[in-house]
């Protein structure tokens, strides 16, 4: 029996006995044979499946239900495709863009500025706009200024206005200021003129300026003291005529706390076309 048993065993296994295998050996392959059928059982006795490429970009795994037994289920791996997302640009800072774009008809005309957009001025210090144009600058009707310093010594009409827009735009230069959280803050600004907000006149005038009256029909204003030399000039701007107004404002007149503000310069030419220029500054 045992003779016969060792001859099947060889004879299955493609073996021929020739005294060199002994009985224990037969046992230990006869053992590795019926571990590797239970192995088979257990898993259902399947591979896995080879699944088709999936193009999407989400990990999905995927629970098996075709094998014999319904019951069991597993969690399968499978390759996937995916798509590398194209990394975004970073959001575009919105702190010197206008609001007032629909009505900015020649906000090329401001030559420089101090600070200059994005820079820092302290307190005690002083804001200063330079506009370029064939008929300079303008001024509210009226004003009087000192013929030495440029100081406003009689504000002029300061309630006259363009007509343009909703909320319009005043002859007198002025600026509007939003305290910002961050120097990136995207709009809208609760100060800005289009929203409202409060004009801040300057203290100082000089240099060629004509009343507001939409067409320099009276040339510019007599006794007005020359401008300083311009700071900062905007990108290379050369303006539109070599004829310069220049305003002035006092930080401490303005009464901000220290942090970031966005700057709204709304002014005219001579001749009445309305120049808007936006800026964030740091006090």
């Amino acid at each position: 029996m045992r003779h016969n048993m060792k001859n099947k065993i060889s004879n299955f296994l493609g073996l021929k006995l020739k005294g060199g295998l002994g009985t224990g050996t037969l046992y230990l392959i006869l053992l590795m044979i019926l571990i590797g059928f239970a192995g088979i059982q257990l898993t259902n006795g399947l591979v896995p499946t080879r699944l088709p490429k999936n193009t999407g970009t989400a990990v999905t795994p995927k629970l098996e239900t075709t094998y014999p037994d319904p019951g069991k289920k597993r969690l399968q791996l499978y390759t996937f495709g995916y798509t590398t997302a194209a990394p975004t640009a970073p959001p575009v800072p919105q702190g010197n863009l206008c609001a007032g774009d629909a009505f900015n008809e020649e906000p090329d005309i401001f030559r420089g500025s101090v600070p200059p957009a994005g820079g820092v001025v302290t307190a005690g210090g002083q804001i200063k706009v330079w506009i370029d144009d064939g008929n300079g600058g303008s001024m509210a009707p009226g004003e009087k200024v000192d013929p030495t310093t440029g100081r406003i010594t009689t504000p002029g009409d300061r309630t006259s206005s363009d007509g343009k827009g909703a909320n319009y735009y005043l002859w007198e230069p002025a600026i509007y200021l939003t305290k910002l959280t961050s120097p990136s803050q995207p709009g809208p600004y609760s100060g800005d003129a289009e929203n409202g907000g409060t004009p801040n006149f300057p203290i100082a005038i000089k240099g060629e300026v004509s009343y507001g009256d939409g067409g320099n029909k009276n040339g510019f204003v007599k006794g007005l003291p020359p401008i300083d030399p311009v700071e900062n000039i905007r990108g290379g701007r050369s303006g539109h005529g070599g004829s310069i107004g220049q305003y002035i404002w006092d930080v401490n007149s303005l009464g901000l706390s220290t942090g970031y503000y966005r700057v709204q310069i709304v002014t005219h030419d001579g001749d009445g076309d309305l120049a808007i220029d936006c800026s964030t500054i740091q006090i």
